[in-house]
């Protein structure tokens, strides 16, 4: 049944964040077991609460939960934990929960700059004069495991690409990580 996949998969995850996160965890639908049907061909199956699965089950390698917590709000924000269970329902890796920020995962208050303190910090870097409003958006950086903000000053737009001034700052201290300046091309340009 579908439904032991998931309760091993709530288990394993509420060990993995503790009882507080887990309760901002949910299950989400794009969320995949693997099976051998009749034919002996393997094949995947959406995971849905309440059925069987079909075939002979082999592994649920991608049972996805998303994060849903007010103070991490973000818009482009991966937010998503995966649980990969094999065929006896044991998980086959440690689940990655490195996305999830510290403050979140200990229940205290974010120790992250507000967006009045980012502002402040970009406006006192002497930025080229922007041709419309700058853009600034929260990354995850997979090889230090660590987020940032990546602000966008964009000095000149042309048909099919635009120029940019972009700076990476610290969530923390808003320190400068990287200051340079890259040309940007649109897709389906003609």
């Amino acid at each position: 049944m579908t439904d032991d996949i998931l309760k091993k998969a709530n288990n394993s995850l509420r060990e993995a964040v503790g009882d507080y996160f887990f309760s901002y965890l949910n299950f989400d639908d794009n969320s995949f077991y693997q099976y051998i049907d009749k034919k002996g061909n393997v094949k995947w199956a959406r995971l849905k609460k309440g059925k069987r699965t079909k075939g002979k089950f082999l592994s649920a390698k991608q049972i996805v939960f998303s994060c849903k917590h007010p103070d991490f709000e973000y818009d482009f924000v991966d937010k998503r934990v995966y649980v990969n269970l094999d065929s006896s329902l044991n998980l086959v890796e440690r689940i990655d929960i490195e996305r999830i920020p510290k403050f979140l995962l200990e229940n205290k208050k974010s120790n992250w700059l507000n967006r009045t303190e980012l502002n402040q910090i970009i406006d006192n870097q002497n930025l080229k004069k922007s041709v419309r409003k700058i853009n600034l958006r929260l990354e995850f950086d997979s090889k230090k495991n660590e987020y940032y903000w990546i602000v966008f000053n964009t000095i000149a737009i042309f048909d099919c690409y635009s120029d940019e001034e972009i700076l990476h700052l610290d969530p923390v201290t808003g320190k400068i990580q990287k200051h340079f300046e890259e040309r940007q091309y649109l897709t389906h340009c003609n």
